[in-house]
């Protein structure tokens, strides 16, 4: 199984209080899935996001990824494991202000240990396939939300990973550009990548082809969409990708720690 989650909990200790984020949540994600977790603020979606990451270990139950147990892995096999199969997208995108677009595509890469010639490459490919190939020496306060957002997601793909995780990737968005971002989700999962989308918006979680919902910190449903929303219905002035297979063999301060979680030698 792809992913697979047996009774995992997450628990805090806030002063003499104990919350209870994540409560014996069991499922298994398989790939080339396009799973959207939905529920209302305090449900425990994103805590369980970062479970699904590697950013967070569940306090107990049993997480496999890949087929791999997590709960004795190594920190810094934790960290390569994300780094080399795994892509993350927030709402707020995360771009390092200090780097041009092409600049923040590449981090993840640098992290990696890819060669400079090579990442370049890359990283001006996959500008080009969202089509911001010609805003690759602009900084992120020159770009719009929209296309701020378009970066970081081809970041998240920079080094090929086999699943992505996005946690409320058009918040701060406007419909239209809302509906872009989520047109190219489609096309990234058309692709074969697993795709995770956390929202509290219902049209947006009826774009993927299956809902766990939460409540609580638990999972109250977890539901098959049968006929998901299209990107046609998406939206008819979504900027497509131009190079659909995006697969490549390369793959989110608070921007260059979202670049590093892919990566890095430390657990986070």
């Amino acid at each position: 199984m792809f992913v697979e989650a047996v009774n995992i909990c997450r628990s805090y200790q806030s002063g003499k209080s104990r919350i209870d984020a994540v409560k014996n949540c069991s499922f298994s994600i398989a790939e080339g899935e396009f799973l959207a977790i939905t529920g209302p603020s305090g449900s425990g979606k994103s805590t369980l996001m970062a479970i699904l990451g590697l950013l967070e270990r569940p306090s107990s139950g049993a997480f496999r990824v890949f087929g791999r147990n997590t709960e004795t892995m190594p920190a810094d096999t934790r960290a390569k494991l994300r780094n080399r199969e795994f892509g993350f997208v927030f709402q707020s995108y995360n771009l390092l202000p200090r780097l041009t677009a092409l600049e923040n595509v590449e981090l993840p890469m640098v992290y990696a240990g890819v060669r400079a010639g090579r990442r370049r490459k890359r990283a001006l490919e996959l500008l080009d396939t969202v089509g911001l190939a010609d805003r690759g020496t602009h900084f992120p306060n020159q770009l719009s939300g929209g296309e701020q957002q378009r970066i970081a997601i081809v970041r998240a793909l920079a080094n090929g990973p086999r699943l992505i995780l996005a946690d409320e990737p058009t918040g701060a968005l406007d419909s239209e550009k809302g509906l872009q971002v989520l047109s190219l989700f489609q096309e990234i999962n058309q692709t074969g990548r697993t795709v995770a989308v956390i929202t509290h918006d219902e049209e947006i979680a009826r774009r993927a082809n299956r809902i766990l919902r939460m409540k609580d910190g638990r999972i109250i449903a977890d539901e098959r969409v049968a006929h998901p929303l299209t990107r046609t219905e998406a939206s008819t002035a979504a900027q497509p990708l131009r190079h659909p297979g995006l697969s490549g063999t390369a793959s989110g301060e608070a921007a260059e720690h979202a670049a590093r979680i892919g990566g890095g030698d430390a657990d986070l």
